[in-house]
């Protein structure tokens, strides 16, 4: 009865077979990626890795440029050595007002002398 049963189905069950293998087929060719797929997704991954890499060269060269922690100790000694310059001219300066300020003083009182002989 099975062999008969068998013979008699074999066909449609053949069919149902095949129709589940060309399902399974179908299925695998949407779940996996093509050979042109993997190529154009490397193309593209190896132009973001190329603009990647750019950045990264950039940014490295921006870095070198940033001055290091010895490169401040050197500008605050240059800005101290300028402040107490500053401040030696300022003295000075001072000085030289004191100066002026007695000259103008001695040039007023001469200027008010010769005033006072013609007036």
């Amino acid at each position: 009865m099975n062999a008969e049963l068998f013979l008699k189905w074999w066909p449609i069950l053949g069919a149902v077979i095949q129709g589940v293998f060309l399902w399974l087929a179908w299925s695998m060719r949407k779940m996996f990626a093509t050979k042109d797929e993997i190529k154009i997704l490397q193309e593209e991954l190896t132009e973001r890795l190329c603009d990647h890499g750019q950045k990264i060269d950039m940014i490295e060269a921006r870095l070198q440029a940033i001055p290091g922690g010895k490169d401040f100790q050197e500008l605050t000694c240059k800005v101290n050595l300028v402040s107490g310059n500053i401040e030696t001219i300022i003295a000075r300066f001072e000085g030289v007002k004191e100066s002026v300020t007695r000259v103008e003083r001695q040039l007023d009182m001469l200027y008010r002398a010769h005033l006072a002989e013609e007036g």
